[in-house]
């Protein structure tokens, strides 16, 4: 038995096999405990990219700002760029900017960025494009350089009106550790708004319970039939080796199916799902057990 357990820790199939297992118990015990959501609950409106998310009133309300020489303007106003932003600067560049098409930087958002501030003006006669085109560069360039300008806070105040209450400067920055409610997706979420990795953790959680249960009760039931099968020979031999052929050709998918259809949706629990394939996978096991003893 020492030799064999060497022996399968020095295959590295086995070694990345076994620490994947591992992984996946831990994944499965441990983030369970931690995570704070339901497996199918639905946290956000759709599909959330991985990451931590903070409260946005919390951040803006933070007494906890500081001040960073950092250059957030560029950063900001190229984080709003998508495709299809950046191919209409290019084209607005190239016909009304008097860039050449190769000096158009569409592989720097920030520089393409600080290309555009240098260059458009909505008061330039811009011929050939509707007057649809020319609102929609005059939005995009608001959007672009509102995202460099200080953030003014304002509320109510006890007569009704609006009045400033704060000013947040594009280089003031809040650590996360510092904002009370914030939730960390590390896979996202899914269509649906639910959390990838809580799901994840507890579908594997299902899967082992399912594959352990099935594993005990194949190898008990193979292991008895095949002992006696071997040892005692004779009638019995002959009778247990007739029904382990009887249960090698019955396809234990079909089974599967026919109880499934049989039992209400409660019933068709990990639990039964593991009797079922362990009860109907044992006659590999009780061959083998048998032609060794």
């Amino acid at each position: 038995m020492k030799h064999q357990l060497k022996q399968a820790f020095t295959n590295p199939k086995f070694l990345i096999g076994f620490v994947l297992f591992v992984l996946m118990l831990l994944l499965a015990l441990i983030y369970p405990a931690i995570s704070p959501f339901e497996p199918l609950a639905f946290i956000s409106g759709g599909y959330s990219r991985p990451g931590t998310y903070v409260s946005v009133q919390d951040v803006a309300g933070s007494n906890n700002a500081e001040n960073l020489k950092v250059e957030t303007v560029g950063s900001s106003a190229a984080s709003l760029l998508t495709k299809d932003n950046i191919t209409d600067m290019k084209d607005w560049l190239v016909k009304f900017g008097g860039l050449a098409e190769g000096d158009v930087r569409v592989d720097d958002k920030d520089a393409l960025v600080e290309q555009w501030f240098a260059a458009y003006d909505s008061s330039m006669p811009q011929k050939g494009i509707t007057s649809a085109k020319k609102k929609a560069y005059v939005r995009l360039d608001n959007a672009l350089r509102a995202a460099g300008a200080d953030l003014i806070l304002a509320a109510e105040n006890d007569e009704g009106q609006l009045e400033q209450t704060r000013v947040i400067g594009t280089n003031e920055f809040v650590a996360i550790s510092n904002v009370a409610n914030k939730v960390v997706f590390p896979l996202g979420t899914d269509n649906f708004g639910a959390d990838v990795l809580t799901k994840l953790s507890a579908s594997i959680s299902v899967s082992l319970r399912i594959g352990l249960l099935a594993g005990v009760i194949a190898t008990l039931i193979g292991l008895t039939i095949g002992l006696l099968a071997g040892f005692v020979g004779g009638w019995v031999d002959n009778f247990l080796t007739f029904l382990t052929n009887i249960f090698t050709v019955i396809p234990s998918f079909v089974i599967l199916i026919l109880i499934a259809n049989a039992l209400s949706e409660a019933g068709r629990g990990p639990t039964v799902v593991g009797t079922i394939i362990g009860l109907t996978g044992w006659p590999w096991t009780a061959r083998s057990v048998r032609s060794q003893v």
